[in-house]
């Protein structure tokens, strides 16, 4: 059993992930201390290293084919850059005597590689989390490790970012060229309860003497979750999930100029009551907003949307439509929230030094002397 208590807190009143992950202008980093502490007071410890390191794990447990069996588990552990020496004894001796250390940290998260968010959907059938792992080595070279969980989110997709409000807008004919189906997305990139809405125009050739027998039966549209498993040494699999459904019943003529219309629907947000209509506690190494689907991607899996339009029709090949979208972590009042946030982040990331840490602050084994290390 180790001499000494750690703890791994972030800045006063603040979490541990500051700035924007995501958005690299805005300095994402994990910052705060290490606070190492003996259990006795009247023993000091001894401590010859103290290292940091950000671990991130994978896991996905992908349904079978067959009802009710599960595909077998599979898991990635790694870690994400360099580990960070928080403290090194002088040279030439085994370890330092000390009561106490609060070792400040600042690690920046990286921007040129993946760093998917926190996530966990279902019953782990994909999840991602992070672990903060403190490592010392102390007395005759015995080790101590313990890991802490970080939360991370993304704000790359927010729907308030100029690429998302750009309309989408386009034509799809029917196989024998007798219909042509338009519509249009004024946004391209929704959150939990957004309400996506498609402007859609079915018309007919005029040009095709058949297509004034066509008949317009029935519009859909309908939003599709994508997820792809990939585990290590075998093939992909895909599984689709649809999360929400509107429909018209028309069994109409289809108008020489055309039928038009609008369809909305809203984002489904995940109901986290149990049973007994109580919240759970949420999870240390999970946010409240990692328990819902989003656009999102690792080695192991891919989570993605589509928006499916369907034309059914008469005297006509149906028209089948998918309009891969974007879903956000969060609803679009809460993109709306963050922009002032990201702007500040963005103008402190440039003002400040980042590579200055804040220096250890180390108590020796005289309670009375407090002795700052730079």
């Amino acid at each position: 059993m180790s001499q000494f208590e750690v703890r791994l807190l972030g800045p006063p009143n603040e979490d541990i992930v500051r700035g924007f992950p995501g958005i690299s202008a805005s300095w994402p980093r994990l910052e705060g201390v290490v606070e190492i502490r003996t259990k006795d007071e009247t023993v000091p410890l001894q401590i010859a290293m103290v290292n940091l390191a950000l671990y991130r794990t994978d896991v996905i447990h992908p349904p079978s084919n067959k009802p009710g069996i599960s595909g077998p588990r599979t898991d990635q552990s790694f870690r994400m850059g360099d580990e960070v020496r928080l403290f090194q004894v002088s040279a030439g001796r085994s370890y330092d005597e000390v009561m106490s250390m609060d070792l400040p940290f600042i690690i920046p998260l990286p921007t040129n590689r993946p760093l998917p968010p926190s996530i966990s959907l279902g019953k782990s059938t994909v999840e991602t989390k992070y672990q903060l792992f403190v490592s010392i080595v102390y007395g005759k070279q015995q080790q101590y490790h313990e890991g802490f969980p970080v939360r991370i989110k993304r704000y790359d997709t927010l729907s308030t970012f100029g690429a998302y409000k750009v309309p989408v807008v386009n034509t799809v004919p029917s196989l024998d060229h007798l219909v042509g189906f338009d519509y249009s997305l004024p946004i391209s990139a929704y959150g939990p309860g957004d309400l996506i809405i498609a402007y859609i125009k079915i018309y007919p050739n005029i040009d095709w003497q058949k297509s004034k027998k066509v008949k317009l039966q029935r519009v859909t549209m309908q939003v599709i979750e994508v997820t792809t498993y990939n585990p290590d040494g075998e093939e992909s699999v895909e599984k689709r999930r649809r999360l929400c459904k509107v429909a018209q019943q028309l069994d109409m003529k289809l108008p020489e100029k055309g039928y038009q219309t609008e369809m909305s629907v809203d984002f489904p947000s995940i109901d986290l009551r149990e049973k007994d209509n109580l919240i759970p506690k949420q999870r240390q190494d999970i946010p409240v907003v990692g328990r819902n689907g989003f656009t999102t991607a690792s080695k192991l899996y891919k989570i993605e949307y589509i928006l499916v339009l369907k034309a059914r029709f008469s005297h006509c090949k149906d028209i089948e439509i998918e309009q891969p979208i974007t879903v956000s972590q969060f609803d679009h009042a809460t993109c709306m929230s963050f922009m002032r946030s990201i702007s500040e982040a963005v103008e402190y990331a440039n003002s400040v030094d980042r590579n200055r840490v804040p220096a250890p602050r180390i108590r020796r084994d005289r309670p009375s002397r407090a002795i700052l290390v730079g």
